[in-house]
């Protein structure tokens, strides 16, 4: 077991910790937390984002999330883009 304690920083500001290495490293696994927190052994922060950082660091990837166009589309997915779609050439059309 690891002595070394890490502090997360959450997007909203919020610092959580002291954690373990290992707890951090199972929150990461995990995918307990955004790509955009940092964290921290000391004075220097680093984002999740970052993955060679956190890796080097910790010895894990975060898992690497899916943005909305990576996505498969679902049958909810395909409803609003078929909804949304007339009106947005309506609202093209009266501009020109």
């Amino acid at each position: 077991m690891s002595l070394e304690v890490w502090l997360i920083r959450h997007m909203s500001g919020v610092i959580e910790g002291p954690v373990s290495k290992e707890a951090l490293c199972e929150m990461i696994e995990k995918d307990a937390l955004a790509p955009d927190d940092e964290v921290s052994s000391g004075s220097y922060w680093f984002s999740l984002r970052e993955r060679k950082e956190v890796y080097e660091q910790l010895g894990v990837l975060p898992m690497e999330r899916r943005t909305r166009r990576d996505q498969e589309p679902t049958q909810e997915m395909e409803k609003t883009q078929s909804i949304e779609a007339p009106k947005i050439k309506k609202w093209w059309k009266k501009l020109f």
